[in-house]
């Protein structure tokens, strides 16, 4: 019987065996042709990962590793759709598999360095498996059994991590949740592929969470041992992409190729990515979650429709619009080493309460002119601070006093308001000492019954100077 070939491309192979996941339950990757002596034959080698679930492909440098891991993927997106299988990529190797990254299947290609992606990903994973085993409570934990009951399909999610000894070395603090992750997401229908270069890369603790594990070519015949247990003296030859697997007995396999030369493959593959997402119909996998570096007060608005949830910004820890109960509170402050970041952020929380119904919005300028940063109506007061703090005065005191009289059944206007004193050192410096006392009086003794709120803007420095007042 002839050796299998050195080199054959994917869709060759398909053609040969007749391959289809046509008609099969799972989540089906061709890999390559295995050799079988013990029946003389030569066959396709695959694996259902919704059975195999985790898998380990071992190899030194130069042995095939990221050969095989490519075309894995090449079969996966060629048969299924990007709605059902989404692909998340940490390449700790040669930075290769960006040529997958347009494809609509890939949620994200990370590199070293992509802190907060990473970062996201882990979160995202521990997320979803948390919402996955609710979901899949009445169907087992299956995600199959889920899948074929009249329930919106979930996708599989795919997490490859190529060299995870580089990532290791610089991500350790991951660890122990991607233990935990390994351990329990396959059940869910998220599986992990690792590569790794040598038998000390993956710790025992996470490598019992990998059942299903391929060996290249390794630097010491010893390793193959190591990773399988006995081979009887079956070790895969020097030849790109060879490599061994163990059942009951062990095999030695070739992993298909992509394409014939290895300069072409670039290039085939982005074409291949490209022609997939004009496919999708805007069908792509979920992305990651990110703080994004700027964060607008007019988009967060769409999610404010009262001072009880009001948005200050987008959270780290959840990477949601982070919201707090203003009523709680009703003087707010914007602090910041520089008068200057102050000034953004209170603008920020103009546009923020912008989309609360017939919501007024006065703004003192008491430093840098606001009017510049705003896309939104307020009315401003750059001059004569003390005849509108004592026009605020008698607003306040007329509500406060009709809400009392009329036992919380007010009979004057209560539209809500928004008052921003930025600057507010260089504001109250300006006033008398009456207006100096009604504004004192009125941050003091706000009330939410008002609905009248208060930004206080201005450095750390000087707004340092007023720390024994009530309303700091």
């Amino acid at each position: 019987m002839p050796e299998i070939p050195e080199v054959i491309t994917m869709d060759e192979l398909v053609e040969k065996y007749q391959y289809s996941v046509q008609g099969r339950k799972g989540l089906w990757t061709v890999i390559g042709e295995v050799d079988d002596p013990y029946t003389q034959s030569q066959h396709i080698l695959d694996v259902d990962l919704s059975t195999a679930g985790n898998v380990l492909i071992y190899g030194g440098a130069g042995s095939g590793k990221e050969l095989m891991l490519s075309s894995m993927l090449y079969f996966l997106y060629k048969n299924y759709l990007p709605e059902q299988l989404h692909t998340y990529i940490l390449d700790f190797g040669a930075e290769t598999f960006r040529m997958f990254e347009s494809a609509p299947h890939t949620g994200s290609v990370m590199i070293d360095g992509e802190d907060e992606k990473i970062n996201g990903l882990i979160n995202m994973l521990s997320k979803e498996v948390k919402y996955r085993k609710k979901l899949f409570a009445e169907f087992s934990g299956d995600i199959e059994r889920y899948n074929a009951s009249d329930n919106l399909p979930v996708p599989y999610m795919l997490v490859i991590i190529n060299n995870y000894s580089n990532f290791n070395d610089n991500y350790e603090r991951y660890e122990e949740i991607l233990i935990a992750l390994t351990r329990e997401c396959p059940k869910y229908g998220i599986y992990f592929i690792y590569t790794a270069t040598n038998t000390t890369s993956v710790r025992f603790r996470m490598s019992q969470n990998f059942r299903q594990m391929y060996v290249m070519q390794m630097n010491d015949k010893a390793d193959y041992s190591t990773i399988l247990g006995s081979t009887k003296g079956v070790y895969p030859p020097a030849i790109k992409g060879r490599g061994i697997l163990k059942t009951e007995e062990t095999y030695v396999f070739q992993a298909a190729h992509i394409v014939r030369e290895e300069e072409d493959l670039l290039g085939y593959i982005k074409q291949f990515a490209e022609n997939l997402a004009e496919k999708a119909n805007g069908k792509v996998a979920r992305q990651i979650p990110v703080v994004p570096k700027f964060v607008s007060g007019l988009d967060a608005a769409s999610s404010v429709n009262s001072f009880g949830q009001m948005s200050l910004g987008v959270s780290h820890a959840t990477y949601d619009y982070l919201k707090i109960d203003a009523t709680e509170k009703n003087v707010l402050l914007a602090i910041s080493e520089d008068s200057t970041d102050a000034l953004y952020y209170a603008g920020g929380l103009i546009e923020t309460t912008s989309a609360i119904p017939e919501i007024q919005t006065i703004v003192f300028n008491g430093g840098r002119k606001l009017a510049e940063l705003l896309d939104v109506a307020y009315e401003p007061v750059d001059t004569d601070y003390e005849n509108k703090i004592v026009e605020l005065f008698q607003t306040v005191l007329l509500r406060n006093n009709d809400y009392k009289d009329t036992d919380g059944y007010p009979t004057v206007d209560m539209h809500p308001m928004l008052v921003v004193l930025n600057g507010f050192e260089v504001i109250r410096n300006t006033l008398s000492e009456d207006g100096k006392d009604k504004l004192n009086t009125i941050l003091d003794k706000a009330e939410d019954f008002w609905n009248v709120w208060f930004v206080v803007s201005d450095s750390y420095r000087n707004l340092n100077l007023y720390y024994m007042e009530n309303w700091i």
